[in-house]
């Protein structure tokens, strides 16, 4: 009897791990960053035909999200071919494909709103409920720029008189960006600073704390040849390795 009960255990054992080994996970595609009033789409690849896809989403600074974290939200369920929004879901915005095997979930313009981690649910045949998660981060790159001199901002190319001598102090500033913007500085040719790279500083927007205003300031000395050069500002708050400026301005210096 114990024998019979040993191998019954061996079988039920070996069962147990041959389903278990089958059990897979969703692989969820999502663009880590994401352009405010870009588009984007979501995939969810399920390990075999599910009876059910679930998209929710949660707060981004969660690791993970699942159904049954209080910050979750559902965005969309698919129940054999029925398909059903979440309450709060803008549907104008949203797009779902039922018919695509990777079951993707298309926003047509991302808001900040948006940002969340995004988890995929599916129940599919002997494996049951798996999910799998990914962040998604929205970009606000800097979209205005401008140099101040003199207490006077100059926000388009422009020229301006300069006397040759050292200490002229330069500010850089892009508002309302998100993550902070990266300012750099072209010094003008013949000049030199003792920090050519300037200070950086980043404070909330006064209009929405999720934004950021950045600010750089340089101390340049400038020569008196050549007569006419200029002092450049860029900024970049790429998210995909690039350092390629998202916008920049040039500032014609008139030496006397």
């Amino acid at each position: 009897m114990a024998l019979e009960a040993g191998k019954f255990f061996q079988v039920w054992l070996s069962f147990y791990y041959a389903v278990g080994l089958t059990m897979q996970q969703p692989v969820v595609g999502v663009d880590p960053w994401v352009d405010v009033n870009q588009p984007t789409t979501l995939t969810c690849l399920p390990s075999g035909t599910p009876r059910e896809v679930e998209w929710i989403k949660c707060v981004v600074h969660e690791q993970s999200c699942t159904a049954s974290r209080p910050s979750s939200e559902l965005v969309v369920r698919l129940l054999g071919s029925d398909v059903n929004w979440g309450g709060s879901i803008d549907i104008s915005r949203f797009r779902f494909d039922k018919t695509q095997s990777n079951y993707p979930l298309t926003i047509t313009s991302v808001t900040l709103e948006d940002e969340s981690v995004y988890s995929c649910r599916t129940n599919v045949a002997g494996q049951g409920y798996q999910s799998a998660s990914a962040p998604m981060r929205i970009r606000v790159p800097p979209s205005s720029i401008a140099v101040v001199y003199d207490s006077t901002s100059h926000s388009s190319s422009t020229s301006i008189p300069i006397v040759a001598g050292e200490n002229h102090q330069f500010t850089c500033n892009t508002p309302a960006v998100k993550p902070a913007a990266t300012l750099t500085w072209t010094i003008p040719a013949g000049g030199s600073s003792d920090q050519p790279l300037g200070n950086q500083t980043n404070t909330p927007n006064t209009g929405n704390n999720n934004l950021t205003d950045s600010y750089n300031t340089v101390i340049v000395d400038i020569p008196k040849n050549p007569a006419v050069s200029q002092i450049v500002c860029a900024a970049t708050n790429r998210q995909d390795g690039s350092n390629a400026a998202d916008i920049d301005i040039a500032v014609t210096l008139q030496v006397r």
